[in-house]
C-alpha cells in the first residue's frame, strides 16, 4: 500500500504525490511517474500579474462609468429639452450625447 503525501484535485485534474510517485489524472489521460526519474519541477508562479491586470482592468471599467452617464445625460436632454430651446440646439446636444457615449463604450471595451 502506498502512503499518500499530497493529492490535489479540481475540475477535470487530480495530482497525487506518494512516496514513490507522481500520478497526474485529467479527463483524458492518466499518467504516473517515479521519482527516481523526476530531476525537478518547475512552478510558475501568475498570481503577482494577474492581480495587477484584474486592477487596471477594473480602473478601466470605473472610469468608462462618467463618459457614458454624461452621454446619455447628453441624450435625453437633446431630446427633452432641446426642442424648447430650439430645434438646432437639441440636434446638436443629441449628438455630443452619441459622441460621448461612443467614447465612454470605447473605453469601457479597450478600444
Amino acid at each position: 500500500m502506498e502512503n499518500t503525501l499530497s493529492h490535489f484535485q479540481v475540475s477535470g485534474l487530480e495530482i497525487k504525490l506518494t512516496e514513490d510517485k507522481l500520478f497526474i489524472n485529467t479527463s483524458i489521460s492518466n499518467e504516473a511517474f517515479a521519482l527516481r526519474s523526476v530531476d525537478g519541477i518547475g512552478i510558475v508562479d501568475l498570481v503577482e500579474q494577474y492581480n495587477i491586470c484584474l486592477w487596471e482592468n477594473q480602473q478601466q471599467l470605473k472610469s468608462s462609468i462618467t463618459p457614458i452617464l454624461g452621454g446619455i445625460t447628453f441624450i435625453l436632454m437633446g431630446l427633452f429639452f432641446g426642442y424648447q430651446i430650439s430645434p438646432n440646439a437639441g440636434i446638436f446636444i443629441f449628438i455630443i450625447g452619441v459622441l460621448v457615449l461612443a467614447w465612454g463604450i470605447s473605453l469601457r471595451k479597450g478600444k
